[in-house]
């Protein structure tokens, strides 16, 4: 396991994507987020994303040229959203992180069933917790040149 507590950046980050099996994804903001969104459906690595805000969090599985990855969902994110200037409880970050740890284990090993095409979505403050199908967007400029290869799952540019 290796944590990468810089700003993401491609030319620092891809040597480190080269190597995983998994990487979780907790950056505290969308630009960052959405370059390593990019940055692994690129090199076929799968992808936990993990968010939290306040008493909010949320979970999800990114499967290069399989399921939904984050533009689909965020497109180019919240414009409104200063990065940080949020709050974030230590219980929320905890439960948030643990429950990242279990999707990663699940992609690595294969046991249980991630949350692929779901968003777990967790409000600690009401004990409210649903999950919410999401789908891929044809029309993703991240994701939608990319489709699983046969032999390895992982992810490759469609041909012109």
């Amino acid at each position: 396991m290796v944590a990468v507590p810089e700003p993401i950046t491609a030319d620092q980050t891809s040597p480190f994507l080269v190597q995983a099996d998994v990487v979780v994804d907790a950056r505290h903001n969308f630009p960052e987020r959405l370059l390593l969104n990019r940055l692994c459906v690129q090199l076929g690595v799968p992808m936990v994303e993990a968010a939290m805000n306040g008493a909010e969090g949320q979970v999800s599985v990114v499967r290069p040229g399989q399921t939904a990855c984050l533009a689909c969902r965020c497109g180019d994110g919240d414009p409104e959203w200063e990065p940080l200037e949020f709050p974030v409880l230590g219980a929320v970050a905890g439960r948030v992180g643990c429950l990242a740890a279990i999707e990663a284990i699940k992609v690595v090993t294969g046991w249980g069933k991630p949350l692929d095409d779901r968003l777990l979505t967790l409000d600690l403050e009401h004990m409210i917790f649903q999950t919410l199908p999401i789908t891929r967007d044809p029309a993703c400029p991240v994701c939608a040149g990319s489709y699983p290869t046969p032999a390895t799952g992982t992810a490759q540019s469609r041909p012109n």
